[in-house]
């Protein structure tokens, strides 16, 4: 059985252990920031070693809680990068050279997610994913072969990251009201019921991507290349817990 499959068959295998009436649909966040991908030489004169990509990322997540402390976070982030071949593979490269695709990145990254409490409006997280790389090579200036970039970017487990992070996650002390007129309740006193509106929390995201096809793909390059490090701030609009 290969990685991919056995990774789900551990989360299925798993859900049935937490109460079903816990699983709720906890929020959706939005998010945005740098990511920033390690590009080494490959040989020790580093005449072909283009600068380190910094570039901008945003990510989409919808956690799942499950217990109080447990939560899975699919989360889906998206960044975009020029990339050329160099001394035989493909690597990001400044706009100024003669053939590259730009190449679309999706990270896929199905998080297990450990949180708690600091304090009643504040909480930190910790979180584990093995993350999916899809890149696609969109437009082309110049002459090159996106089926040869394709090849090598998915080629030896290149698609997998390992990761790790971290999250802040503060309440912030304001609502989003729904608008509606407030109501009032028929039959008992008429009182007026009020809008208590959408919570919104401020989130902060460190995280880091691991190269672990490094161990297997024998290209003998240092272990910071194609490792990949970002930070993104976003925020979470609670849902009603049904």
């Amino acid at each position: 059985m290969t990685m991919r499959p056995l990774l789900f068959a551990t989360v299925f295998l798993l859900i049935p252990f937490f109460p079903a009436y816990a699983i709720n649909l906890e929020s959706i966040d939005v998010k945005g920031g740098m990511i920033w991908i390690g590009n080494a030489p490959v040989d020790d004169a580093e005449i072909d070693a283009a600068p380190d990509p910094l570039t901008t990322v945003v990510g989409v997540s919808l956690p799942v809680r499950f217990t109080s402390f447990f939560s899975l976070a699919p989360e889906l982030r998206y960044y975009g990068l020029p990339y050329g071949v160099e001394y035989g593979r493909p690597v990001p490269v400044e706009i100024e050279f003669a053939d590259w695709p730009w190449v679309m990145g999706f990270l896929l990254e199905p998080r297990a997610l450990f949180d708690f409490k600091v304090a009643p409006t504040l909480s930190l997280a910790a979180y584990v994913s093995p993350t999916f790389l899809f890149r696609i090579p969109a437009r082309t200036w110049g002459d090159v072969d996106r089926g040869e970039i394709a090849a090598y970017q998915y080629g030896k487990g290149r698609f997998f990251y390992p990761e790790i992070g971290l999250t802040v996650d503060w309440e912030l002390p304001f609502h989003i009201r729904s608008g509606r007129a407030e109501t009032l309740n028929e039959g008992e006193f008429d009182e007026v019921e009020p809008d208590e509106g959408i919570p919104i929390h401020l989130v902060a995201d460190l995280n880091a991507y691991f190269p672990l096809f490094h161990a297997w793909d024998g290209e003998s390059l240092r272990f910071y290349d194609q490792f990949m490090a970002s930070g993104t701030v976003g925020l979470r609009f609670s849902l009603p817990v049904r």
